[in-house]
């Protein structure tokens, strides 16, 4: 039976977090993160993370894009702004990115990052986690004490369980059961809505925050000085128009 692993980021040093993937023999590290960055831990933004993490021979892969916790696809989240997981587990490029983890853990041994140690209520746990362990993969859940969970371990331990593993119902399950336990993004307002697509100042291309520079200017860091912005609402129209997102970094 395949085996992957899941770790979350937390607030760790990069020194801790690396000893743990050695201490677990991990080979290969799939970013999980929508956005991956971390704004009270810059050493797990995307660049400085893939560079510790290839320093010591574990390969490195940024899946985010399509197992990520904030989806693109605007049908996936439900009026309160709660992403519906059995919505994502439908979709070709979730699929498509499940079997390539199953076929790197046939030859790797496979870690799936997010920020949350806890993985309790985490979608690397609750959306990708459920999905493998349904299709047969084993998990386990490696804590910030070094410590492995099982998932009846974090169950028992939380109090959450995942709803029962059939892939083969996705289609059938109520959409209020197996969705994000927080939301995620929220309905933008009308206002929102009309600042976004009349006020020429830029936004940040990775955290969408507005910038505080001359909106002539073509490329500049946002105020949090590593990411690159984008004219206009150019994100929001590609990436997910009409939602602005929350403050978790999934």
């Amino acid at each position: 039976m395949a085996k992957i692993y899941t770790v979350g980021h937390s607030s760790h040093t990069a020194e801790h977090f690396l000893a743990l993937l050695s201490q677990h023999g991990i080979q290969a590290l799939v970013d999980t993160r929508s956005a991956p960055y971390s704004r009270y831990s810059p050493q797990f933004d995307r660049e400085s993370l893939k560079e510790a993490v290839l320093a010591t021979g574990v390969k490195y892969l940024w899946l985010g894009d399509v197992v990520g916790g904030r989806p693109k696809n605007e049908s996936c989240y439900d009026a309160e702004g709660r992403v519906l997981y059995s919505r994502v587990a439908m979709q070709t490029e979730f699929r498509e990115a499940i079997e390539r983890l199953k076929r790197g853990a046939d030859e790797f041994r496979v870690a799936l990052l997010c920020s949350e140690e806890d993985p309790a209520h985490c979608h690397r746990r609750l959306l990708v986690s459920r999905v493998l362990l349904g299709e047969g993969v084993e998990i386990a859940h490696i804590r910030g004490d070094g410590s492995l969970d099982k998932d009846d371990d974090v169950a028992r331990k939380s109090g959450k369980l995942l709803i029962e593993n059939q892939p083969a119902l996705f289609g059938e399950l109520d959409d209020a059961n197996w969705r994000s336990t927080g939301v995620i993004g929220k309905k933008a307002t009308h206002q929102d809505r009309a600042l976004t697509k009349s006020n020429p100042q830029k936004v940040c291309q990775v955290c969408w925050t507005p910038s505080r520079v001359s909106s002539t200017v073509k490329h500049r860091p946002c105020h949090r000085k590593r990411h690159r912005l984008s004219p206009g609402c150019t994100p929001l129209k590609t990436a997910f128009w009409g939602y602005f997102f929350g403050s978790s970094e999934c």
